[in-house]
């Protein structure tokens, strides 16, 4: 199939000899999520186990006279065919899955189609925004883009049905929403050249139970008990002062939980403002405390002093 003119580091569309006449290479992508976890806001990455499915032609590998329909290589021979240099734009690490042995294969048509699948396991980093944490959502990208072949010697596209398949899964603190496509350049100073780049765009919308039974809740019933105090007597001071000084350290300590496992950043967040306010309503509990007891207490020689008159 192979002849002795074929070399495996020249693309299909590009012929050195006529370079004029040169096309770019199609390739045809298609990515399946087996997997998305490990969601660290710290570390403002995420981890992934996906398929990734490359589809091109290569007349070069046609045999259009052969009784086979299709020829599959197996990890050796498949570094004598020539397949895309793609790489993922925001990987941190990543590494082909291999149990039992390397989770890839290559098909052959008999009119020089090639499907290339591998399967991977990367950690991709997610440039985050907490300013609505807890209400926020987050938007991660995945970009895939060939490292060295520029834009006129290689040009990817998205699969035209479904070219993006997530699993059906659940996060414990994400529901996941999307994906979204797209199809982009990427111009690289370095090289002055532009590289097609594929765009895949996955939300994950923050699930709200945890925090409405662990920090919204709770922090609303402990302002409506400091408003207690409202309905006391003003004479009843340990009473007052009492409720006062729990509802002050129960919302301090409520507050501190909260954010003890929010995002560590440098901004304010919705969190914070929320804690803050709520803070306030009860500390305004207090001193509205303190002003009447100070104002009955003025008022109360005033009032005995008519009575003896």
């Amino acid at each position: 199939m192979l002849n002795s003119s074929y070399d495996q580091r020249v693309p299909p569309g590009v012929d050195y000899g006529k370079l004029e006449e040169s096309q770019a290479t199609i390739v045809t992508v298609f990515l399946d999520f087996s997997q998305i976890f490990d969601i660290n806001e710290g570390e403002m990455d995420f981890s992934v186990t996906l398929d990734l499915f490359q589809e091109w032609t290569d007349h070069r590998l046609t045999f259009e006279d052969s009784s086979l329909e299709q020829i599959q290589l197996d990890q050796k021979d498949i570094k004598k065919v020539w397949t895309p240099d793609t790489f993922f734009l925001q990987a941190k690490n990543g590494k082909l899955l291999d149990i039992s042995k390397a989770n890839t294969y290559l098909h052959i048509m008999k009119n020089g189609s090639v499907i290339y699948a591998m399967r991977l396991s990367l950690k991709l980093s997610c440039s985050m925004d907490f300013h609505l944490y807890p209400l926020d959502k987050q938007e991660c990208k995945v970009v895939i883009e060939s490292f060295g072949l520029t834009l006129d010697r290689l040009q990817y596209a998205w699969r035209e049905r479904k070219p993006v398949n997530i699993q059906h899964f659940h996060l414990p603190l994400y529901q996941i929403h999307g994906p979204k496509t797209s199809v982009s350049t990427n111009y690289h100073d370095l090289t002055a050249s532009e590289y097609s780049d594929l765009e895949v765009t996955i939300e994950f919308h923050r699930a709200i139970g945890y925090y409405m039974t662990e920090v919204f809740i709770p922090d609303v019933l402990i302002v409506l008990l400091s408003w207690v105090t409202f309905w006391l007597h003003p004479d009843a001071v340990p009473a007052r002062v009492s409720l006062g000084a729990v509802t002050v350290l129960t919302i301090s300590s409520q507050g501190s939980a909260a954010r003890r496992y929010a995002p560590k950043v440098s901004y304010i967040k919705a969190i914070d403002i929320w804690s803050l306010c709520h803070i306030l309503f009860v500390f305004g509990a207090m001193v509205e405390f303190s002003v009447v007891n100070v104002l009955s207490r003025k008022k109360r020689p005033i009032i005995e002093e008519m009575f003896v008159r």
